[in-house]
């Protein structure tokens, strides 16, 4: 694979993408119908891309020497990618996400995509080294594509429940993605390193049973139709096995997590559209 489209991780940049359209699309409801509604959806899927490149890249960048530990093979630690080159990479594609922001959506939606841009470079850069705090912000950043869709068709409030399912799936796997890197997190003050490897475990466990336990709400709230509820009880049995297989593998359980969450995303397409 091509280091710079390596570098950008096209499947965190494809969930993006997936996120934003599901919740633009369930915003509109029946007006889907009509084509010209789209256009904000294209525009609002193009930032949320640009800006989820940008701190794809920006990792990257931070997190050479942890990398050559953990993942020696991504392109700046393997001397596929100069790091100064990677750094105004990322900046560019912060710049240009916030323009084509600016040029084609709401104001609402332009604040969500700074405030998410500035999220993520602060995350990047700072907050990701102090526990919990750094798993908050990366479910809140995750969670923010769903109110990100469904403001650019003027539907947010109906994205909350949305909003709130994907912070939780969210925040259970960047806890065990903690505990898989531990050995790695060189200066980093994780939940794992803090508290011991079988409390974040437990705590990752919590947020998977309160995630199963809310997650038929779309359908009873009237959302999404029954069929959603087909779909997302597999995910949650995928989700309750992934958090369980952490607890002797954590490469495997967030691994499985996110097939959990890929069937998650589909489940909120099926039940919008059928």
């Amino acid at each position: 694979m091509n280091p710079w489209i390596k570098i950008i991780r096209p499947i965190n940049g494809l969930m993006s993408i997936i996120a934003t359209s599901v919740s633009g699309f369930i915003g509109l409801g029946t007006a889907i119908i009509y084509f010209f509604n789209w256009k904000y959806i294209m525009f609002a899927v193009i930032v949320a891309f640009l800006i989820t490149c940008a701190g794809n890249v920006l990792n990257d960048v931070v997190d050479v020497e942890i990398d050559k530990v953990n993942h020696p093979t991504r392109p700046i630690p393997a001397g596929q990618i100069n790091k100064n080159r990677a750094r105004s990479v990322s900046i560019a594609f912060f710049g240009v996400g916030i323009i084509v922001s600016i040029l084609t959506l709401h104001l609402i939606s332009i604040i969500i995509a700074v405030i998410a841009s500035i999220l993520l470079a602060m995350y990047e850069l700072r907050i990701k080294k102090f526990g919990l705090s750094k798993n908050l912000t990366i479910s809140l950043l995750v969670g923010l594509l769903f109110i990100f869709g469904g403001v650019s068709v003027n539907a947010g409030s109906k994205m909350i429940i949305l909003f709130v399912l994907a912070f939780l799936a969210i925040f259970s796997r960047e806890i065990i993605k903690d505990v898989e890197d531990i050995s790695g997190d060189v200066n980093r003050k994780t939940l794992p390193k803090r508290y011991g490897i079988k409390v974040a475990d437990y705590l990752a466990f919590l947020v998977v049973v309160v995630l199963v336990a809310i997650s038929f709400l779309p359908y009873y709230l009237g959302i999404l139709s029954v069929f959603y509820l087909y779909v997302v009880i597999l995910a949650d049995f995928i989700f309750l096995v992934s958090v369980s297989i952490t607890f002797r593998s954590p490469t495997k359980g967030q691994q499985i997590s996110k097939y959990a969450m890929i069937i998650a995303l589909a489940s909120f397409v099926i039940g919008e559209l059928v």
